[in-house]
């Protein structure tokens, strides 16, 4: 396992990048093919979340299925794919983050995730729509909360595509709109996207 990445993008956060680098153990040749892949997501989280935070730290999740720290008070968030893991905490406020490959299914289920002036900005494009659909998903993830529809509740306002940058997303989950700023980047092809 590899830090790709370490840095603190805005003041009180955290953000960890890890290359799993470690082939399956012959001891797991008996599972499936996706509890392999669970059970490596699981260890990988697991062995992260012990080195950053110290050996005795745990993960939990609640009801929701946002993750906690066992020992330490900092808001995290977690996500993985293909061989990347990314946490994002902050000692003060919740966070989001997500990180993603682009996938022919990303305009399959399209309609499901963007609203009408989404489709339209994203126009086919998949990097748009690759960074609308982690910008949703790290807004989800920093609300915690269920019942949140990626289409109706959150919006991302249209934004520039380049190596890096600034996207700006509004949650409406609750009486009050809430203005959500986001960074993302590419790393080997995967969007990286984070709130700030």
């Amino acid at each position: 396992m590899d830090i790709v990445l370490e840095a603190k993008p805005s003041p009180g956060s955290k953000l960890y990048l890890i290359k799993q680098t470690d082939g399956i153990v012959q001891s797991q040749l008996n599972l499936t093919r996706a509890q392999i892949k669970r059970k490596a997501e699981r260890q990988s989280i697991s062995l992260i979340i012990r080195n950053i935070y110290g050996p005795e730290e745990r993960v939990q999740y609640d009801e929701h299925g946002k993750p906690h720290l066992t020992a330490n008070t900092d808001h995290i968030s977690i996500s993985h794919s293909g061989p990347f893991f990314a946490l994002l905490s902050n000692k003060q406020k919740s966070v989001g983050i997500d990180i993603q490959f682009p996938t022919k299914k990303l305009f399959r289920i399209r309609e499901k995730y963007l609203s009408s002036d989404e489709l339209k900005f994203c126009e086919g494009d998949i990097h748009r729509h690759l960074l609308c659909w982690s910008a949703k998903e790290s807004i989800y993830k920093m609300n915690g909360i269920p019942g949140v529809s990626l289409r109706s509740d959150i919006d991302i306002l249209p934004f520039s595509v380049g190596n890096s940058g600034i996207i700006s997303g509004k949650l409406r989950a609750s009486k009050e709109e809430l203005n959500v700023d986001l960074a993302y980047s590419f790393i080997d092809e995967y969007a990286l996207v984070h709130t700030l």
